[in-house]
């Protein structure tokens, strides 16, 4: 990737879509019938990756309770980088099979033409998405969950509430928990995602600068408890302060 280029990392979070759901012969709400949901929360992360690391990150969650989903979509497609401009890169965990496959299916299903950027993305142009869990860390035939793949790497990601089910939440319109678990779950994908990138380019100011990026980021949500995610005094967090005061 060419230094200085704007990134996206994104996370969705969907339910069961009651009117999708009246129109089939099986009623029947489950995971597996993706075609059947809506989504309820959005959650991004945008910043600058360089040769440098990580540099300008900033985030946003987009929930149903104050926003319609069109209006969720609509700022989403305002947030992603322009998928013409070469270098810009999306980055999921699962997003082939699961976030833009559904983002694409109801930027259709709400007749949300014009929303450029989402449909392009949603296209995967030039190669450009990069989904952690086809070629990061398990490689195409591993299909690890996130919660595992943090753990692995040191850090986790969901504790206490967050480990309840998004549609349980929604039901109890516990929207602060939603839109906390998105916001981690993204934090996960995107400290998993500088960790590869240091791991493969040999360059440890990814992981370091992801790290020293997302705790303050953390700290304008008043809905997470940073202390409780376990990142805001984690020793890879003394590891990437130190790192990044060494001499290059």
């Amino acid at each position: 990737m060419t230094d200085g280029h704007r990134f996206t990392v994104l996370d969705i979070e969907t339910i069961p879509c009651a009117d999708a759901l009246s129109m089939t012969v099986r009623g029947i709400a489950s995971p597996k019938r993706q075609a059947l949901h809506r989504i309820c929360s959005i959650a991004v992360i945008n910043g600058i990756e360089s040769a440098e690391g990580f540099s300008d990150v900033e985030s946003a969650v987009f929930t149903r309770e104050r926003l319609e989903e069109a209006r969720m979509l609509g700022c989403l497609d305002v947030v992603l980088p322009d998928p013409d401009n070469e270098g810009s890169r999306i980055v999921t965990y699962n997003g082939t099979a699961h976030d833009l496959r559904l983002l694409r299916l109801r930027q259709a299903s709400l007749w949300m033409f014009s929303a450029r950027k989402l449909a392009r993305w949603c296209s995967s142009p030039n190669g450009l998405h990069f989904d952690l869990m086809k070629v990061g860390f398990g490689g195409p035939s591993e299909r690890w969950s996130l919660v595992d793949l943090c753990a692995g790497l040191g850090f986790p990601v969901r504790e206490g509430h967050l480990r309840s089910s998004v549609a349980s939440m929604v039901s109890q319109d516990r929207w602060d928990v939603v839109a906390e678990h998105n916001l981690m779950d993204v934090v996960g994908t995107f400290l998993a995602y500088g960790t590869w990138r240091s791991l493969e380019t040999g360059n440890d100011r990814f992981a370091a600068t992801a790290w020293t990026s997302i705790v303050g980021m953390l700290e304008g949500f008043t809905s997470v408890n940073v202390g409780q995610a376990g990142l805001s005094s984690h020793h890879l967090l003394d590891e990437a302060r130190l790192r990044l005061r060494k001499p290059r």
